[in-house]
């Protein structure tokens, strides 16, 4: 089989680390002791459910299975400890004070934990040791290597969006899929993210990519779960099926 040309894979932190998940939640037994429940938030809100740690692994498992509930537990906690000055200062990412809670100027160093998906970063280096390219498809930016990358265990990877301006908000995924065209012209394009997609009927990512006669494959990937391994294994067999 002839082979296209190198095939780009953009990968978006949330296919490959869980910060939306609080780190009490799981785990057997939890990785941490619950919070107490905020005074103003009254029970049964759809917010208590994040402070009932049976409840929320209930709705899990119906959602996904135990299976998926039984991966979450094995993730790895990881503590990153960021520090301001080398924060994403892009137009798409969260400012400093609104992830970390305080008023501007405190504090300049903060934990950031995390849970990992401890496979995920072997298959990256599958994929590169194949010759693909995996890009950083996501809002941090540098920052992804800084802090991500080596809890991951896999090199420096080039972010995808370099020179994407700022004409579109980082509540849809289209500035990161016009930046990831205009960056890999003539090369076949995978996109694994959690964006939402705010047109009903289709895959948003696919219209963005519509009329480009080069291959392209989008994978959306749920918020809590990360990616899994069949969705893994479907980007394995479009990649073979390339060539590649």
């Amino acid at each position: 089989m002839a082979r296209t040309a190198r095939p780009v894979v953009g990968l978006d932190i949330d296919g490959v680390c869980r910060p939306a998940v609080p780190r009490w939640l799981v785990g057997d037994p939890p990785l941490h002791e619950a919070p107490p429940m905020p005074a103003h938030i009254g029970p049964g809100s759809r917010v208590a459910r994040w402070f009932d740690r049976d409840g929320w692994r209930a709705d899990f498992t119906r959602l996904h299975g135990a299976d998926a509930l039984a991966e979450l537990d094995a993730a790895t906690s990881v503590t990153l400890t960021v520090n301001r000055a080398q924060w994403p200062a892009n137009p798409f990412h969260a400012s400093w004070p609104m992830v970390f809670g305080g008023p501007d100027g405190v504090p300049d160093t903060a934990d950031f934990e995390v849970l990992l998906l401890p496979w995920i970063g072997d298959w990256v280096n599958g994929l590169l040791a194949r010759g693909v390219q995996v890009v950083w498809s996501t809002t941090w930016a540098e920052a992804a290597n800084t802090w991500l990358s080596p809890a991951l265990g896999i090199p420096r990877l080039e972010w995808g969006q370099e020179g994407t301006d700022d004409r579109a908000s980082d509540q849809t995924i289209e500035w990161k899929v016009r930046g990831l065209k205009e960056h890999y012209r003539r090369r076949p394009i995978a996109v694994i993210d959690d964006q939402p997609w705010h047109l009903t009927g289709a895959d948003a990512l696919d219209l963005r990519f519509a009329g480009r006669k080069i291959p392209s494959l989008t994978v959306r990937v749920d918020e809590l779960r990360g990616l899994t391994h069949a969705q893994a294994s479907e980007v394995d067999d479009w990649l073979a099926g390339l060539g590649w």
